[in-house]
């Protein structure tokens, strides 16, 4: 069968397709666009960027776009904590060759993030990298509690920057485990001590029983008259 424009409802010029099978090469009388035998080999024919391929083919195609999507993807993670791909590839590189075998890509991240995140100045920026990392690692299954006080030990160092003597605690306002402490003001110095946030279980914010294994409560500057006066 010809395939079809879902605009006009009417067949699609094959013109620009070859109908020829990519294995024997004999002629086709016609193609679909989902996957298909050849009536003369009965190979399996794949219609892949307006064009018939074999299987073979296929999956080179699918490896190759794989490869680039990832490659974007890491890119693209890499420049969120202020490094860089080729940085990764380098230390990849490097850790491969002490080790013997290659390590597994939340090694070569936390070895190049561990290095750097010191030296990030801006504070905010500074948790923000943080949370990016937790995410990160979380979603491999990986324990992420360490970078959740970081980040929030960035925070309240930047609040402070920021002139701020107390804070209060922002929950998602329906989760079980924090909804008790949503309004809470505290000192920054008290907040750095006690650390009631972030909660190791996470935040219960999406439902019965779904949940978030990192915990989105965050601590925010309390503007009461001292802080007003500082600022004036």
């Amino acid at each position: 069968m010809w395939p079809f424009n879902k605009k006009t409802d009417k067949p699609d010029d094959p013109k620009d397709v070859k109908l020829e099978c990519p294995t024997c090469k004999k002629a086709l009388e016609k193609y679909s666009t989902k996957r298909f035998k050849c009536p003369h080999c009965r190979s399996w024919i794949y219609f892949l960027d307006d064009r018939l391929v074999a299987q073979e083919e296929r999956d080179q195609i699918r490896a190759e776009r794989q490869k680039r999507y990832y490659e974007e993807y890491l890119r693209e993670f890499m420049t969120k904590l202020g490094l860089t791909y080729e940085g990764f590839k380098e230390r990849e590189t490097k850790l491969t060759s002490s080790s013997g075998e290659p390590p597994k890509e939340e090694a070569v991240v936390m070895s190049l993030f561990n290095e750097n995140i010191l030296k990030t100045k801006d504070l905010r920026l500074m948790e923000q990298r943080y949370h990016e990392v937790a995410r990160y690692l979380d979603v491999k299954g990986n324990d992420t509690f360490h970078l959740q006080k970081a980040a929030a030990i960035a925070r309240l160092a930047a609040l402070k920057q920021e002139k701020f003597k107390k804070v209060y605690i922002l929950s998602t306002g329906n989760c079980d485990r924090c909804k008790e402490l949503d309004g809470e003001v505290m000192t920054i110095e008290e907040a750095k001590k006690t650390m009631p946030i972030p909660i190791r279980e996470g935040c219960n914010n999406r439902g019965e029983g779904d949940k978030y294994s990192i915990c989105v409560c965050s601590y925010e500057g309390e503007a009461d008259d001292e802080y007003i006066n500082s600022t004036l």
